[in-house]
């Protein structure tokens, strides 16, 4: 009988998953065939679009719901899908107001590959529709990632033939269409001979279908090389890997024992087999499906094991690496970005399990979250709680803290802690889990849980010493930020040169007015991310352009072209040709011209006033708002006359040429070049010249970091060409070349300034500054890597007044910045003021550490500049355009004008600026001696992270006991002796660590020292994309991703010290040989092709990480294939030294130069080094934001192995290792001392040392290998058919 259950056990489940199986594939298939639903846009407009499937593909796409009409108006891939919700919960519900749509007809697709996601904000006619969008959206995304490989790839190429196909408007691919339209989308670098030869293979016509064109993207990207290198072995007819080879080479290279598996073998290589009658008990890889099967994630150096909880969740919190979010409410900067609920989603379904609320009185008694005092927007508290309860748990089971930080009054704690209960219910952590417990419960006993992290109630003195700190994030912070300022704002400063006033936010505080660049005016309250795409035409009518002046066939002169030009323009092209020109008949008015019959027609594009808005038409009936929709609706339908019908067909772009262009100068030599630029001392402000001894030559001048750079840009042809050598980027035009540049950075993140190109009207409004040096004429072309701006930054000990027109003036206290010491002993130079790199005596001054200067830079790297007030006095108002203007008289006699929008502004900047300058005492102080008051009933909910002032002489305390402390001030328990003291306190109870207050654009803090001191919650900006995210992304990549993670065994022992490898009690160094072969799929960066390398580098422990002067760090040549990014080819080797793996990460970049050799960021994989797989590896790359990159992928061979089985050879290693950085750190000193010659001197000793490094590591890889040719082969090998015994012998 039991058997017969089981039986029946298992039929019941084998018929549930056919019947599941079934009811997705008719989900599937209605989804495939479309709906209609009504859209929602940014603009509170909705219409009506045909939704549908193509599954082909994985795409959502969506077109207009007309006859006739199947254009695709939009499209979203599958894989960058990261949630489908029902209901009316996104942005774009919230503006559209209709009380009669029920929300069971809503859904939401929020989607994209950054931190904020697009949405997509859709209704459908009823709640059965609704109900199967959601479901089949979410069946298809969860399968679409699941892919295996092949799949993946196919769905790619159809992507690319049918993007080939849109362009060309024709259903097969052409030679001219692979080598225009697929080789530079595709990343790809190969000759025009090598193309059409492999064009031929696969086709004897000139024209690919879909099957033709798969075959010449695998005969493409198969780099023979790869396979020919070392797994020759593996098909000796240098044609097929057969079954037992393949589990030979699992076994033997891979280290895999699903090898030792013949039915799992043969399951894994048929998902890689193209011709299904291979399928079979012995199918067989071609070497083109080896390789394949080489770069997939299948064959991935992450170890899948590590997708689920795998270690133990029973030990107390303490014990845990918690993934923790700074800030969690920001989108972006700290200063004028977007806060948002989504962002709470996000992070949550990140894996992040620590949370920020920054809570503040709210208007009617209901307290918001906002970072106050700056421009970021306002969220409602209650808005905040209920977001969380429904993303709590959405990836993870396990507890959720919200960490506190409290600036409400004690009405509104009343309510925050009624929100708490009413919202979370039984979730919310209120009484311990065990009565007597001693220890902090475990992550296992506390799953579904959120608890509260804020200060508790007193119930002793001792305690009552502990919540009244100052120098925690639950309070006001000990440190220089903006909330300890008396206003802030924004006001206009005139730039000169441009002409205009300009808007900048402006800090007060109690002696200092700080200020930022310009920026807008705005905050984000009303769009910002989480919004839906805008579109082009969208975009530029918000920034109150014209969206027609974007458009290619818009021809823009004021004066109009001559109907004789636009006709012999027209003469050449096909019927449906056309373009936009201003009319010279009826000026103000357009007119249409196109081609019929051969011959040039044209229409007067008539407008008149609909309810005050312009309305565009050629005939009364059918008026439009712009005329981009009018152009867009004649290229769907017909123009009718009594004559004929015809449609736009293809668009006549404008001939734009540079020589009327105020930014190009026919003949100006690169000397009088930089003369102009020194005249307009602003980033981004250039020119381009040209000569009259060759016409093909140019070169681009422009000002970055007070300095300028050149760049040469050559015509071939009727392309221009910026740069030299192998990194070079093509364009049409000059124009283009400049627009492009406008919006993308042409070095660093500087791109040219829109607002100053340089002509000579330009130049003659601004005086020469001769004091200004910035061209050291190193070089014809200047080497930007050659560039390093001075550092160092000192404060006045006394006033100081010039008494010549290159020295500064400057009152005491005084911060003076970019100083440079070394041109003379006496006399140095420094920027304060707005003037830059001047004289002053040194000893009027003092050198001052970074704290210091963090307190004279609240606004971090935001700040462009302060004014200091005291002393300073108001000496006259007036009104200019629309801004009221008050004149500021400084203590040294200068004078700034400084704007306001209206006259209540006015008034209270006028009045908060005397107060500042009349009174000494710092605000500071003031707010630094408030007493935290605590409501009782937002006491009682407090358990376990009971936050208290950090006080390591107090140790130890209640171990419910929390402590919160910014990276300033745990700078000084990282290091040094005192981090052994903080190991020691976090085995017992928990510390939280947060980025500085300075860091206003929302960078972050390197997290891997507070990590390796065991501080549990390391808390980052989730929302910027930086170095720090993306380790973070990869420590809590393991377990799962469930955001907690087990510290190491080496951390709990009492002889574990952060910074000293002797002190490790059980210490298992490796070494780890790495191979970088080659890549594929590795995205463009820019217009150019790529010529991409790779660095890899250890990150970890002190004495194991490149970045503490550890030689844990390799790059790459150049790709030597030549072949861009499409499969570029390396196969170069680097090895390692890692003293302890279990803190260790192994990190991969895979960078691009731009045209100044500059690195630029293509993609990176970051993983904790015991979570890697040996052998043949593929690496899966993903962007900044640690979202894959679609088939982008490294291909590596990784060998771990014992480091210290050589025992004497690792031991001269190391000594050779100490011995080296010890040079450096001795190095850096004499180039600081300014002894050039003891640093040549020393550099051709480290040069010895790196030599002896590398023969004594060549000497212990020979060691290995003979160790490895005597190791006994695994038995079950040897029991195989002869020929895969003799392949092994081989």
């Amino acid at each position: 009988m039991a058997a017969t259950f089981i039986l029946d056990g298992a039929s019941s489940s084998f018929n549930g998953d056919v019947a599941n199986l079934m009811f997705k594939e008719r989900l599937w298939r209605k989804l495939e065939v479309g709906t209609c639903l009504v859209k929602l846009f940014p603009n509170r407009k909705k219409e009506r679009r045909t939704f549908r499937i193509k599954m082909e593909t994985r795409q959502l796409i969506w077109f207009r719901t007309l006859a006739h009409v199947n254009k695709t108006e939009g499209c979203i891939d599958l894989q960058e899908i990261k949630e489908v919700r029902s209901g009316k919960r996104s942005k774009d519900f919230e503006r559209f107001t209709d009380e009669t749509t029920s929300a069971t007809c809503c859904f939401v697709v929020l989607y994209g590959s950054e931190f904020n996601l697009n949405t997509l904000s859709c209704i459908a006619p009823n709640t059965e529709e609704c109900a199967d969008w959601v479901k089949g959206l979410t069946f298809l995304t969860e399968d679409t990632i699941s892919s295996p490989y092949p799949l993946q790839v196919e769905r790619w190429l159809r992507k690319e033939f049918y993007e080939i196909e849109r362009l060309s408007g024709k259903s097969l691919v052409q030679f001219k269409d692979v080598k225009s339209t697929f080789q530079p989308r595709a990343n790809v670098k190969i000759t025009t001979a090598k193309l059409k030869e492999l064009f031929q293979e696969v086709s004897k016509s000139t024209e690919l279908g879909f099957d033709e064109f798969a075959q010449l993207y695998h005969s493409m990207i198969f780099v023979k090389e790869i396979v020919a290198l070392d797994l020759g072995r593996y098909f000796p007819d240098q044609q097929t890997v057969s079954l037992h080879r393949m589990q030979d080479f699992l076994v033997m290279e891979q280290n895999d024992l699903v090898g030792q598996d013949c039915n799992a073998v043969i399951e894994l290589m048929t998902q890689f087999l193209t011709d299904p009658v291979r399928q079979n008990k012995e199918p067989y890889f071609t070497v083109m499906e080896f390789e394949d099967f080489l770069f997939s994630r299948e064959n991935g150096i992450w170890d899948p094991g590590n997708n689920t909880v795998m270690q133990s969740m029973d030990e107390p919190l303490c014990k845990y690496w918690i993934a923790s979010s700074h800030n969690t409410y920001l989108t972006g900067d700290q200063l004028k970005s977007e806060s948002s609920c989504e962002a709470y989603a996000r992070a949550l379904r990140m894996g992040c399990r620590c949370i920020e609320l920054d809570c503040w009185d709210g208007p009617k008694e209901l307290p918001i979250i906002t970072h106050a005092f700056t421009m970021t927007s306002k969220i409602k508290f209650l808005d905040v709680i209920k977001t969380i309860r429904e993303h709590a748990f959405a990836t993870s089971e396990f507890p959720v803290i919200l960490s506190i930080e409290d600036h409400c009054s004690l009405p509104q704690q009343r309510n925050m802690a009624k929100y708490f209960q009413d919202v979370f219910g039984d979730m919310l952590c209120v009484a311990p889990v065990d009565k007597d417990e001693k220890q902090l419960p475990s992550p296992n006993k506390l799953k579904g849980k959120i608890i509260v992290k804020h200060k508790k109630l007193p119930d002793n003195e001792q305690q009552q010493t502990a919540i009244s700190g100052t120098d925690s994030e639950d309070g006001f912070p000990a440190e220089q930020d903006l909330r300890f300022s008396s206003k802030r704002g924004i006001l206009y400063l005139e730039d000169r040169l441009a002409r205009e006033w300009t808007p900048h936010y402006f800090v007060l505080n109690s002696h200092k007015l700080f200020y930022t660049g310009e920026t807008g005016e705005n905050s984000c309250e009303e769009e910002g991310a989480g919004g839906d795409e805008v579109s082009e035409q969208e975009e530029a009518a918000t920034n109150g352009q014209a969206p027609h002046l974007n458009a290619p066939w818009f021809h823009c002169s004021k004066e109009g072209y001559s109907r004789e030009y636009v006709e012999n323009l027209l003469s050449k092209m096909s019927d449906g040709a056309f373009l936009v020109r201003y009319s010279t008949t009826f000026k103000g008015d357009y007119t249409l011209s196109f081609v019929r019959q051969g011959k040039a027609n044209h229409c007067h594009i008539k407008s008149r006033q609909e309810r005050g808005r312009e309305k565009y038409y050629l005939v009364d009936q059918v008026a439009f708002s712009s005329l981009t929709e009018l152009i867009n609706y004649y290229r769907d339908h017909p123009l009718r006359s009594n004559e004929f019908q015809l449609k736009l067909v293809e668009a006549i772009p404008a001939i734009q040429t540079h020589e009327n262009k105020d930014w190009f100068h026919t003949n100006l030599s690169k000397e009088e070049a930089e003369d102009m630029l020194r005249r307009v001392p602003r980033d981004g402000a250039f020119l381009i010249r040209g000569r009259v001894s060759d016409s093909n030559l140019f070169a681009i001048s422009f000002r970055v970091e007070r300095r300028i750079l050149h760049c040469r840009i050559k015509r071939d042809g009727n392309n221009y060409i910026i740069g030299d050598g192998d990194v070079t980027a093509t364009f049409e035009s000059l124009n283009e070349l400049v627009q492009y540049y406008q919006t993308h950075p042409l070095y660093k993140s500087v791109k040219l300034n829109k607002k100053f190109p340089v002509s000579r009207e330009l130049v003659d409004r601004h005086i020469f500054d001769e004091q200004e040096d910035i061209y050291d004429g190193a070089g014809i072309y200047t080497d930007p890597n050659c560039f390093q701006a001075p550092s160092i930054s000192v404060k006045a000990l006394y006033d100081y007044t010039a008494h010549r027109p290159d020295e500064l003036s400057f009152p005491k206290n005084a911060i003076i910045f970019n100083v440079d010491t070394k041109q003379d002993k006496d006399w140095w130079r420094g920027d304060y003021g707005g003037k830059k790199q001047q004289w002053f005596p040194c000893n009027h001054v003092v050198q001052i550490d970074s704290s210091q200067k963090e307190e004279e830079t609240p606004l971090g790297i935001m700040q462009q500049g302060a004014i200091d007030v005291r002393g300073a006095e108001i000496v006259s108002t007036s009104k200019v355009n629309n801004l009221y203007v008050f004149k500021l008289r400084l203590l040294v006699g200068a004078e700034r004008e400084i704007g306001c929008s209206d006259t209540d502004e006015l008034t209270d900047w006028i009045q908060k600026i005397r107060e500042a300058s009349q009174l000494p005492d710092n605000l500071e102080t003031h707010q630094s001696e408030r007493s935290y008051k605590i409501a009782k009933e937002l006491s009682d909910l407090i358990v376990y992270c009971r936050a208290v002032t950090f006080a390591p002489d107090k140790f130890p305390r209640d171990f419910r006991e929390m402590s919160s402390l910014s990276e300033s001030k745990a700078e000084k328990y990282l290091t040094g002796q005192k981090a052994s003291a903080f190991v020691s306190i976090n085995r017992m109870q928990l510390t939280r660590i947060y980025p500085k207050g300075t860091r206003v654009e929302s960078s972050n803090y390197d997290p891997m020292l507070a990590w390796n001191c065991g501080s549990q919650f390391v808390a980052l900006n989730y929302q910027t994309p930086d170095r720090s995210m993306q380790i973070n992304a990869a420590r809590f990549l393991v377990n799962g991703c469930c955001g907690y993670v087990l510290q190491p065994e080496c951390m709990r022992s009492e002889l574990y010290n952060p910074s000293c490898k002797v002190a490790l009690a059980s210490s298992n160094p490796v070494t780890v040989s790495l191979r970088i072969i080659a890549a594929r799929h590795l995205p463009k960066t820019g217009r150019s092709i790529s010529c991409p390398s790779v660095e890899v580098e250890v990150i970890g422990a002190e004495y194991d990480s490149s970045s503490y002067g550890g030689s844990n760090k390799y790059k790459t040549s150049k790709d030597r294939n030549e072949a861009a990014g499409f499969n570029p080819l390396w196969n170069e080797t680097c090895e390692f030294d890692v003293v302890n793996p279990e803190l260790a990460f192994l990190r991969f970049v895979v960078q691009d130069e731009d045209v100044f050799g500059e690195p630029s960021f293509i993609g990176q994989a970051t993983y904790p080094m015991p979570s890697l797989r040996s052998g043949y590896r593929s690496v899966p790359l993903k962007n900044s934001y640690s979202e894959e990159l679609e088939l982008a992928s490294l291909l590596v061979h990784l060998d771990v192995s014992r480091a210290n089985e050589d025992q004497q050879i690792y031991q001269t290693l190391q000594q050779l290792q100490e011995e080296s950085q010890n040079l450096c750190q001795r190095i850096e000193e004499a180039r600081l001392e300014g002894d050039m010659a003891k640093v040549e001197e020393m550099r051709l000793k480290q040069s010895e040392l790196e030599d002896l490094k590398r023969s004594k590591r060549e000497e212990r890889r020979r060691y290995r290998q003979r160790k490895l040719s005597r190791q006994e082969k695994p038995k079950f090998l040897q029991k195989k058919k002869l020929s895969s015994v003799s392949l092994r012998s081989n």
